[in-house]
């Protein structure tokens, strides 16, 4: 008989990642999360990443905070490369991550 459910949580991989693979070494490493690649369940999966939700309540609180905290810390780092490469082009008409050729 086949299962009638599991304790997984399937989520969409942010738009801004093409690679969910490279998305959850990242989050491996970088916030100490592991998270499973959907991908790797076929291409139904692609652009998922599943989160076991069989370990302990506190457990899964706190792999989601550091989660949380390592997609914020990302978005503050875009921020601010973002602000400071629009205020040194319109200073200096330097285009931030223009290639000299």
């Amino acid at each position: 008989e086949k299962p009638k459910g599991a304790l997984y949580l399937w989520v969409r991989l942010p738009e801004k990642y093409h690679d969910t693979a490279q998305f959850c070494s990242d989050v491996l490493h970088e916030a100490g999360v592991s998270l499973t690649p959907g991908e790797i369940y076929g291409p139904q999966g692609e652009d998922y990443f599943r989160i076991s939700i069989i370990t302990p309540t506190e457990q899964i609180k706190e792999a989601m905070r550091r989660l949380v905290d390592w997609v914020n810390a990302i978005k503050e780092v875009e921020y601010l490369k973002e602000s400071y490469s629009n205020v040194l082009e319109k200073e200096t008409g330097i285009l931030v991550g223009a290639q000299v050729g």
